[in-house]
C-alpha cells in the first residue's frame, strides 16, 4: 500500500513541477512582449531603404511588438525622405492614390491602420487618412487565407511632406 501511495505522491509532484515550469515559461514569454523600436539597421527599414535607394531616409519614429511568442508581426515606422532622387520621386508618383485603391488594397490598408499597435500609434495615419487623395500606397505583400487578409505589408507615402510610412501586421 505504501508503494502505490508513494507512486501517487511522486506522480503528483512531477505534475506540479511540470505545471510550474510551464507557468514560468509563459510568464517569461509574456514579459518579453510589448513595445519595441526599429532602428536604421532593422531588416524592414533596410528593405524600404533599398526600394528608395536614391533617397536618404531619416527615421522619425517606430513601433514593434517585440518577443511575440505567437508568431504575430506588428511593426511599422515613419521616415522622412531627404533629398529624394528620381527613383524615389517616381515611386511617390506611381504608387496608387489612397482614394483610388481597389477593394482588396483598401481592405489591406484598413487592416494595417486598425491593427498596428492596436490602432493606438499616434504618428501612424488612420485608414480614413490613408484612403484620401493625400496619400499613395505601394503594396509590398498581401497574404490571404480563405479570402481573408492575413498579413499585409504596405508602404504608405505622403507626397506633401515626403513622409514614408511602413506597416506590417500579421496574425
Amino acid at each position: 500500500m505504501t508503494s502505490s501511495f508513494g507512486q501517487s505522491i511522486r506522480a503528483i509532484g512531477w505534475f506540479v513541477l511540470i505545471v510550474f515550469a510551464c507557468l514560468l515559461l509563459l510568464m517569461y514569454q509574456i514579459s518579453r512582449t510589448g513595445e519595441g523600436q526599429i532602428d536604421e539597421q532593422h531588416a524592414d527599414f533596410q528593405l524600404v531603404q533599398q526600394l528608395l535607394d536614391d533617397a536618404r531616409l531619416e527615421l522619425l519614429d517606430s513601433y514593434s511588438s517585440s518577443g511575440n511568442w505567437s508568431g504575430d508581426v506588428d511593426r511599422g515606422f515613419v521616415a522622412s525622405a531627404l533629398e529624394p532622387g528620381p527613383r524615389a520621386l517616381n515611386l511617390f508618383q506611381i504608387a496608387q492614390r489612397g482614394d483610388e485603391l481597389s477593394g482588396e488594397l483598401a481592405a489591406a490598408v484598413r487592416f494595417v491602420a486598425d491593427n498596428i499597435g492596436n490602432g493606438q500609434i499616434a504618428w501612424f495615419p488612420t485608414a480614413d487618412e490613408i484612403l484620401s487623395p493625400d496619400y499613395r500606397v505601394q503594396p509590398m505583400s498581401i497574404n490571404q487565407r480563405t479570402g481573408e487578409i492575413e498579413s499585409p505589408r504596405l508602404l504608405i507615402l505622403r507626397p506633401s511632406d515626403q513622409r514614408v510610412f511602413y506597416g506590417w501586421v500579421a496574425f
